[in-house]
């Protein structure tokens, strides 16, 4: 994960002291605790579902003793943050880890974070350009025969090619600079404006192809 937090921290430009970084879904802390290496003063505060990543996030920032930096059991799509509160955003793969929430995640970024504020994304691309993943799933389709499984009336089923289930990853915008080519990540980063807040962090609002809005 080191050169996708590389890349997320290479589109986000240095923050002040004082600044209030905000981490969405951050895991145990990442990139959110490089970030505060970087810019030191930076305020820190890193969010997410798991208790138990958000205790060793808490951790981590004691042992560097890093004050500034917080860590909150807190979803994307509910954050208790008043508007444009924030300086700046952050999030490596979380929207990934909800994508039904996706959307509520973004306008919830939109939100609190402060006009001009910037922000950096990591998530994939287009199934088909992650070529581990397409080969393996295109193998399986073309391989695999699925078990027979019993469907009971008024039962609904998903779409399926050849046994396996097409995955539904969120759509997003891209990045005209890519992360490492290895792991097919597209940072999307830009900057917050007032008449373009929801389209800029909301992917429903732009097509899967258009770039990633910077001001």
């Amino acid at each position: 994960m080191a050169p996708v937090t590389g890349a997320v921290l290479a589109h986000l430009p240095a923050l002040a002291a004082g600044d209030l970084l905000l981490d969405v879904g951050c895991g145990t802390g990442e990139p959110g605790l490089s970030a505060a290496r970087r810019d030191p003063g930076v305020r820190l505060l890193g969010v997410d579902t798991a208790a138990a990543m958000v205790e060793v996030a808490r951790y981590k920032a004691q042992q560097e003793q890093l004050a500034a930096a917080t860590f909150e059991v807190m979803a994307a799509g509910e954050l208790t943050l008043a508007d444009g509160s924030v300086g700046a955003v952050v999030s490596r793969f979380a929207l990934l880890a909800f994508p039904a929430a996706a959307q509520d995640g973004a306008r919830e970024v939109a939100r609190v974070l402060a006009p001009g504020g910037p922000y950096s994304i990591a998530t994939w691309d287009r199934l088909s350009l992650n070529t581990l993943f397409d080969a393996t799933l295109q193998t399986l389709r073309e391989h695999a025969t699925p078990a027979p499984r019993p469907i009971s009336a008024g039962s609904t089923t998903s779409q399926r090619r050849g046994g396996c289930a097409r995955p539904a990853w969120p759509p997003w915008t891209r990045s005209p600079s890519p992360g490492p080519s290895s792991s097919r990540t597209w940072p999307a980063c830009g900057r917050r404006t007032p008449s373009a807040a929801l389209r800029a962090a909301c992917p429903a609002q732009a097509s899967p192809r258009q770039a990633a809005v910077r001001s």
